[in-house]
């Protein structure tokens, strides 16, 4: 499980990237449910990120991440919806990952897409 994390986490990170070659701080936007039922889930997915970036800390090359997290709360998709508008409009995130929710993901990415934002899901999914 762990080894899944920490690709999906590099693998949103060279989205970014690529998305944002001109920059050398990308800025990647974290939805999850800091809070509520999933709390415990979003702290390990967290804690996944923090220690592939410090265990990895060349993996980014000349690039400095910054993450930018918003609780998305429960699973309704409002909170997350809201979360994504506010990382693209005000944050100017270059990527967005989390997403643990399906309700979440699925509200999200009219936004995301509109964007043109690269979307990581670390969890959701949904037939």
């Amino acid at each position: 499980m762990k080894a899944r994390w920490n690709r999906l986490f590099a693998a949103a990170m060279l989205a970014a990237f690529a998305a944002s070659a001109s920059a050398q701080t990308v800025k990647v936007g974290v939805v999850l449910p800091y809070t509520g039922g999933g709390a415990e889930f979003a702290q390990q997915v967290d804690r996944g990120m923090q220690m592939y970036m410090k265990l990895n800390p060349s993996a980014f090359g000349p690039y400095k991440i910054e993450i930018v997290k918003r609780d998305s709360k429960n699973p309704s998709g409002a909170e997350a919806k809201t979360a994504v508008q506010e990382l693209i409009a005000q944050e100017k995130v270059d990527i967005l990952t989390g997403f643990i929710y399906s309700p979440d993901a699925i509200a999200s990415a009219p936004l995301v897409t509109e964007a043109k934002k690269p979307m990581v899901i670390m969890n959701a999914g949904t037939a």
